[in-house]
């Protein structure tokens, strides 16, 4: 009788074992997968991004975020597809739930000025105007440039918009954002 009762002692321990470790394997293999499904949604964006669909890569980054909330990279995109959409109350939104410390902090800075051209608020423009004609090259400049000529436009300024759309073209010949120009203007 008492080996019955160590043999059942026994099975016990390896069964609760046996069920942890399985608790284990899956909770790891939910973790990969999540981490998969993520990464397939960011490849999205970017396909989205190259097509100037923007709403798109909107819902794309939302599940992005869903997955990996704590990542203020996450938000301060969503804060520039906003602004870009010009959905500019989202785009503050978003800006206030980026961490502005680190390294982050430039570009989260650079977005609140673009935010600010874009709504006709000057203040910032010059010195962002000499940057994106130092550095054309940059993807910040197209970003600069798009946010004057909007600005521009929300102020009804049209020679300034004009003269910024001008810039803006001569860069971007036989690529998706040439439509883009040719519907400003």
């Amino acid at each position: 009788m008492e080996t019955s009762v160590v043999w059942i002692g026994e099975n016990r321990v390896r069964f609760w074992l046996t069920a942890g470790l399985l608790v284990l394997i899956g909770l790891a293999a939910y973790r990969i997968g999540l981490n998969f499904w993520g990464m397939y949604h960011r490849r999205a964006v970017d396909v989205a991004l190259s097509r100037r669909d923007f709403a798109h890569a909107r819902i794309e980054l939302a599940k992005c975020l869903w997955i990996w909330p704590k990542q203020p990279e996450l938000q301060l995109q969503l804060a520039r597809l906003a602004r870009r959409q010009n959905l500019l109350d989202e785009a503050r939104q978003h800006l206030r739930h980026c961490n502005s410390d680190g390294e982050l902090a430039v570009v989260i800075g650079l977005e609140q000025c673009l935010l600010e051209i874009q709504t006709g608020e000057f203040g910032n423009s010059a010195q962002l105007d000499q940057y994106a004609r130092e550095h054309p090259e940059f993807p910040e400049a197209m970003l600069i440039e798009e946010a004057q000529i909007k600005g521009s436009l929300a102020m009804l300024d049209l020679p300034r918009a004009r003269a910024y759309l001008a810039t803006w073209q001569e860069r971007r010949t036989a690529t998706p954002d040439q439509v883009q120009g040719l519907l400003w203007q």
